[in-house]
């Protein structure tokens, strides 16, 4: 500091004083204005009639000033000034002089608002970080629960409602594209039998088990969901009645070949099938559905572990 003094000694202040932007201003005990440099001569300007250093400053900091008018050392303070009819907040020193009187600095706090301004936007940063994060926490939640929603937990097959949304969907693709769509409804024979000879538990594992029969033997196009109790629906997007036919009667001799394993017992079981083809433009979703329904019903009432086919009427 001692180097600065000096150069201010050798030089003057005053090439200092015509080009800062610091407001410089000289005032008398009472606040009167005395001399000033040119930065204050242009916020002067929009107010020539005051001539005191009280009339650039703002109501709301009229009692601090007074605070500092009242100390005999220097005091630093943030004070709100009025230029061109705005009132902006500056950075001041108000320093007594052996006269009496007192040297009044300011500046704006373009520094102090600009980094208040970067705090601001770092923590926005992170708020939006925070934010983010818990958006995919929030969306992995929802995608669980709607996971949960749709699928059965026994079988972890779609449930019923999930399958008849499956359905309606293939439906329309096949209205659109006017491709051919298959379904097969179909039902565990006698399985009341299994549950009041082996217990509940027992009927469990043999659901369980057609579920992952059923998953293995369809192509990854189609879809098989668990419409109730030991009914399930298949859906076959592309495919004819004479492939359907074709897999139903292999998913028949898989299913006759299943050994399911429970409580040191060996259960079998067979399933009947209920086979309907859409017809395009022609039936709604629940009619075509319906007709495979019926086509089961066919099945049972036939002697069950087969297949029926549905003929549109």
């Amino acid at each position: 500091m001692s180097k600065l003094a000096s150069l201010f000694a050798q030089f003057g202040i005053q090439p200092y004083l015509n080009h800062t932007q610091t407001l410089v201003v000289l005032i008398d005990s009472d606040g009167q204005l005395l001399e000033w440099n040119p930065a204050f001569a242009k916020m002067k300007g929009a107010c020539p009639n005051a001539a005191s250093i009280q009339g650039f400053i703002a109501d709301s900091s009229q009692p601090l000033f007074i605070e500092m008018m009242q100390a005999e050392k220097p005091w630093q303070a943030s004070l709100e000034l009025i230029s061109s009819s705005k009132v902006l907040n500056f950075a001041c020193l108000l320093a007594p002089v052996p006269d009496g009187g007192f040297l009044f600095l300011a500046e704006p706090a373009w520094k102090a608002q600009n980094e208040k301004l970067a705090r601001l936007m770092s923590e926005l940063k992170k708020t939006r970080r925070a934010l983010k994060i818990k958006k995919i926490d929030l969306d992995s939640v929802l995608a669980q629960a709607n996971e949960i929603s749709s699928t059965d937990s026994l079988t972890f097959l779609p449930n019923r409602r999930q399958i008849i949304v499956d359905l309606q969907r293939e439906v329309a693709l096949c209205d659109r594209y006017r491709k051919p769509l298959t379904i097969f409804m179909l039902d565990i024979d006698h399985f009341k039998l299994v549950n009041d000879s082996f217990g509940h538990a027992a009927g469990d594992r043999v659901l369980q088990a057609l579920a992952a029969c059923l998953i293995a033997s369809i192509r990854e196009v189609d879809k098989a969901g668990r419409y109730g109790g030991e009914e399930f629906l298949i859906l076959l997007p592309g495919t004819t009645e004479k492939s359907a036919r074709k897999m139903a009667d292999r998913l028949l001799e898989l299913v006759r070949g299943l050994e399911i394993d429970f409580d040191e017992q060996v259960l079998k079981i067979t399933v009947s099938i209920g086979i309907a083809r859409y017809h395009i433009g022609e039936e709604s979703w629940d009619e075509f559905l319906k007709r495979a329904d019926l086509a089961l019903y066919q099945s049972k009432k036939n002697g069950r572990n087969q297949l029926t086919i549905s003929k549109k009427r």
